[in-house]
């Protein structure tokens, strides 16, 4: 935890912040949005059970369709799911795109079009060994 707050406070800085964050509602997920919530001064956390370890991506993608008003959203959730919703997002298939988050890792994916499967273009992944060098 101590380590993914310098990793907090690095993705404030990373452009504007979102406008929500939608969390797993499991303890170490929910834990993470908070310190985002806190070091990157981004909005509190809300639950969202799509999130959960071994949930089918698509639900999240779909949720995700639905917000239609929020431009930017973030998302907080566990391995291997995430790396699976940014497959689905970037190719329309969840093994579509070799693509991993490790722990306390980011992604950035513009959707031009709309939240929708294949419909995202990657800007920026950041694994958090690329902060370890970023000044407090």
């Amino acid at each position: 935890m101590r380590r993914f707050r310098k990793v907090a406070r690095h993705l404030g800085t990373c452009g504007p912040a979102p406008q929500a964050v939608w969390s797993s509602p499991l303890a170490r997920a929910w834990q993470t949005a908070e310190i985002l919530a806190g070091e990157a001064d981004w909005p509190a956390p809300r639950e969202l059970a799509a999130l959960e370890p071994d949930a089918d991506p698509a639900g999240v993608v779909a949720f995700l369709r639905g917000q239609g008003g929020r431009a930017r959203v973030a998302v907080v959730g566990h391995e291997p799911g995430l790396s699976e919703l940014l497959a689905l997002l970037l190719s329309g298939r969840t093994d579509g795109v070799g693509l991993e988050l490790k722990k306390g890792g980011a992604a950035l994916v513009r959707c031009e079009r709309g939240v929708r499967a294949g419909g995202g273009e990657l800007l920026w992944l950041l694994p958090p060994r690329v902060v370890s060098g970023v000044e407090d």
